[in-house]
């Protein structure tokens, strides 16, 4: 009886943790622009996706935007495969193909208790993850696919 007991106690209390770790993001997107050729630029500081003079997407620690001029579509599956790492705080910046639209996520990161401590900004192609940054109070990096991406 104590089992069943504490069994259910248990349950209630994971159900009503539930929700708030699962807290709507105060911003996050995820947008598809016609857009083969993109560049990507990071500093460290921050992160921004571009094509021509037109800016994709952008995020810094604190801030976060997307082009109006793209689509906003479902969110996507994450699929970092053998992405090529670069140590936090180095410029790069990357000339990258993707196919007939670039697939963009511009999201929050929290931390375990929700709040949010910085941002993140993926770059999609076929399939793959194409190029990623993290930047938060915490840690910053960034990672790209040589198969899709060359330094400029």
């Amino acid at each position: 009886m104590r089992r069943s007991l504490l069994a259910v106690l248990l349950f209630a209390l994971t159900a009503a943790a539930a929700p708030a770790a699962t807290k709507p993001s105060a911003f996050a997107r995820t947008i598809s622009c016609r857009a083969a050729d993109v560049a990507v630029t990071f500093d460290g500081k921050g992160a921004v996706i571009w094509q021509g003079k037109t800016t994709l997407a952008q995020a810094t620690r604190l801030r976060r935007s997307a082009s109006s001029h793209c689509d906003r579509i479902g969110r996507l599956t994450v699929f970092r495969g053998l992405l090529d790492k670069e140590p936090d705080g180095r410029r790069v910046s990357l000339s990258c193909h993707t196919d007939s639209y670039a697939k963009i996520v511009v999201e929050p990161v929290r931390s375990g208790s929700g709040r949010i401590i910085g941002s993140r900004l993926a770059l999609f192609g076929p399939g793959n993850t194409i190029a990623e940054a993290v930047i938060s109070s915490r840690t910053t990096w960034f990672s790209w696919a040589s198969s899709f991406c060359h330094k400029t």
